[in-house]
């Protein structure tokens, strides 16, 4: 197993999913 391709694209994906919640739930409240 390729750890050190498979990990940093996890994390990559998870980062990415992570910002974009981030984004979305500012979106929903602008207040905040």
């Amino acid at each position: 197993m390729k750890i050190g391709y498979i990990f940093p694209a996890v994390v990559g994906v998870a980062g990415i999913a992570l910002l974009v919640w981030f984004i979305a739930s500012g979106a929903w409240m602008p207040g905040h």
